[in-house]
Parts: structure tokens; C-alpha cells; sequence
């Protein structure tokens, strides 16, 4: 429906170009969009383990000593939990920009004297 609306806004002659360009900034921002959010879960996991430096090398490596399983399973997630409720605000404002930046006007039928 996207690439629809991206391409019928141009003339036919430029109608691969604009679906070029919006398929690359599409999956661009996916790909940010992901690193970032792996980047904060991975983040908020090690400052929930720092104080154990054992335990953050051995879930880098992905041996984890079944002693530790517990307090990494733990940190990764409520690092997880808070990714969630991070990415739910972001998404509700992306929602509320959205509506704004559509400009919705409003049909009156009966104006207010």
C-alpha cells in the first residue's frame, strides 16, 4: 500500500525511481531501527550484570555457567521488558505524528453561529 502511495505521487516516466528510492529508506530504517533496538537490550542487560564480569563475558561468548543462567536470564529480561515499553511510546508518538502530520481536516456540516 506504501509503495502505491510513493509512486503514484509521481509522474509514470519517474515511477521506478521513486519506488527505488522508497524501498531503500524502508529498509534502512528497518535496519536501523533494529540495531538500535538491539543495541539498548544489550545495554540495559549489561548494566543489570555489571557487577558480575564473569557472567557478561561468558553471555558474549555464549557460554554461560549454568550458576549464572539465573541472574542473566533475569537481567536480559527486564532489559526486555523496558525495550518494550520504550518501543511502545516511540510507536504511540510515531502514531500521534502521524495523525497531526496528515493534517486531518475536519467536515462540518453545520457551522456554529
Amino acid at each position: 500500500m506504501m509503495d502505491n502511495a510513493a509512486v503514484s505521487t509521481v509522474p509514470i516516466q519517474k515511477a521506478g525511481t521513486a519506488a527505488g528510492i522508497f524501498n531503500t529508506m524502508r529498509i534502512t530504517g528497518e535496519s536501523v531501527a533494529v540495531a538500535g533496538a538491539a543495541a539498548l537490550l544489550t545495554t540495559i542487560t549489561a548494566a543489570g550484570i555489571s557487577g558480575d564480569t564473569a557472567v557478561a563475558g561468558q553471555a558474549i561468548q555464549g557460554h554461560v555457567a549454568a550458576v549464572h543462567r539465573e541472574a542473566l536470564a533475569a537481567g536480559f529480561t527486564h532489559a526486555f521488558h523496558v525495550l518494550g515499553l520504550v518501543l511502545a511510546v516511540l510507536s504511540a508518538a510515531g502514531a500521534v505524528l502521524t495523525y497531526l502530520g496528515l493534517g486531518v481536516t475536519r467536515r462540518v456540516d453545520h457551522p456554529v453561529e
